[in-house]
């Protein structure tokens, strides 16, 4: 920078300095700055680069062009020009006002509004906006903090909210839409105006979390056994407002000493630790499984899991004896779990009884009874460590005793355990149903953030992180 004269407007770049040069230095846009190193960063360690939603294809042509070129100059001004990064100073200020743009009206006003800060929202565009406003019959409500004159201009926060009353996005301004770390008790306060809020509540804990995280890392702080739990996602996905992960998770990681979190996490000597399902026995005192980003820890010593030790042992024995390749789930429940069926009430009520953010129109059709049997069942969270068909699951179910659950038995799951397909695919094989040429059976999945109880076709493989409940013959 020391090398750069006056930004030129017209030309949307800096002069260069000469010795003669008199005219002061440009003013420094914190902003602008972080966006290049991290640019320069980024390209060094062969990463993306993370563009908002609101920048031009021509604009990412040309700063990428710049970038292979190194020349600063000109990054600086593109970004300045192009991106309007909100600089941290600004952000840090979360005094502000609400503003409605009602359903169906004109979006210009919007537009203009967010126009002057990169808030990576695709409502930069007019056309985009008038979309959500007019054609899909939205309602939008921008939070603006105080610029440095006081004025409320900042946009910081978007809510969409449909025709139904209904709260269907939060995004904030920070990377992939996310909130930034500064802005959680602005969200937590505005979620309380929505009867449907509580379904956000979870994100915005976990991001009140993260952002704590985030600031023991900027303080040097070590981290404590329940702050690394929460981390490294062993009780559940840490969920942001933006489209993908927050990237502040991987930052963090990126920090730690990933084999002492490890013996942090277990908290018992390396001997009593099992890495995988097979090296289990009755010394085991913690099961520890890493599979890229997915850990499973299932401690042993806890009370109410001193009891699944033995279960596990005797699945083990079965699977020895029978040669069959499934393994169960710890993640889910330790991999054992008990249900009870009230077949008293309707397979709609069990349905209803799930909460699902989505149901499949076809679901009752396809499934109107509760299938006769005991009230009471223990499950079997059954998985494979490969890609696999409907007919192998049920052949390496069938060896070791077991059978894959009925339509209305994975909705008792869906309702006793809302969260586990927030964990992994949930499926039942038990029961197949006709529509049109084909067989369709029903899973439990998280979609987009949301619970979803679906019909899938029968025929073909299944992920390796699907997981097939089952039950005793």
């Amino acid at each position: 920078m020391l090398r750069m004269g006056r930004y030129e407007k017209k030309k949307k770049s800096f002069t260069e300095r000469t010795d003669g040069t008199v005219a002061p230095f440009p003013d420094l846009d914190r902003g602008a700055l972080s966006f290049v190193l991290d640019a320069f960063e980024s390209r060094e360690k062969g990463k993306e680069i993370k563009f908002g939603y609101d920048i031009s294809d021509y604009a990412k042509k040309q700063f990428l062009e710049f970038l292979e070129k190194k020349n600063f100059a000109q990054l600086y001004a593109v970004t300045i020009e192009e991106f309007k990064p909100i600089e941290d100073d600004l952000l840090k200020i979360t005094e502000g006002e609400w503003r409605v743009y009602p359903r169906g009206s004109d979006p210009k006003q919007l537009v203009e509004s967010i126009a002057p800060y990169g808030t990576g929202w695709c409502l930069r565009g007019e056309a985009t906006a008038g979309r959500y406003l007019v054609r899909d019959n939205n309602e939008l409500q921008v939070f603006y903090s105080l610029d440095k004159e006081g004025k409320a201009t900042v946009p910081r926060v978007v809510t969409v909210v449909n025709e139904n009353n209904q709260l269907r996005e939060v995004r904030g301004v920070a990377v992939e839409e996310n909130l930034d770390q500064y802005i959680g008790d602005v969200v937590r306060e505005k979620l309380k105006e929505f009867p449907d809020g509580v379904v956000y509540e979870k994100k915005s804990r976990d991001m009140k979390e993260l952002t704590a995280l985030s600031k023991k890392k900027e303080r040097g702080e070590d981290l404590a056994k329940e702050d690394l739990r929460f981390l490294y996602e062993i009780e559940a996905k840490i969920k942001g407002f933006g489209y993908q992960r927050d990237p502040r998770i991987e930052e963090i990681k990126s920090t730690r000493n990933f084999e002492k979190d490890i013996e942090t996490l277990c908290g018992c000597e390396p001997e009593y630790i099992a890495k995988n399902f097979t090296d289990i026995t009755e010394n085991t005192e913690v099961f520890c499984n890493i599979k890229g980003n997915n850990i499973t820890i299932f401690d042993y010593r806890l009370p109410e899991n001193k009891a699944k030790l033995q279960s596990h042992i005797e699945f083990l024995k079965n699977k020895k004896e029978s040669g069959s390749i499934a393994e169960l789930d710890l993640n889910l429940e330790g991999g054992v779990a008990n249900i009870s069926i009230d077949r008293s009430k309707s397979m709609q009520e069990l349905i209803d009884a799930g909460n699902y953010d989505y149901v499949d129109p076809m679901l009752i059709k396809a499934f109107p009874n509760i299938e006769a049997g005991p009230s009471n069942l223990e499950v079997a969270f059954v998985r494979f460590n490969k890609d696999i068909n409907g007919e192998e699951v049920i052949a390496e179910l069938d060896k070791l005793g077991l059978r894959p659950v009925t339509a209305s038995k994975l909705c008792a799951i869906g309702a006793t355990f809302p969260e586990l397909q927030q964990k992994q695919t949930l499926i039942s094989l038990g029961s197949k149903t006709s529509v049109g040429d084909g067989l369709m059976v029903l899973y439990l999945l998280e979609f987009d953030a949301e619970r979803v109880a679906d019909l899938i076709p029968w025929d073909g493989d299944w992920r390796s992180d699907s997981c097939f409940p089952a039950v005793r013959k």
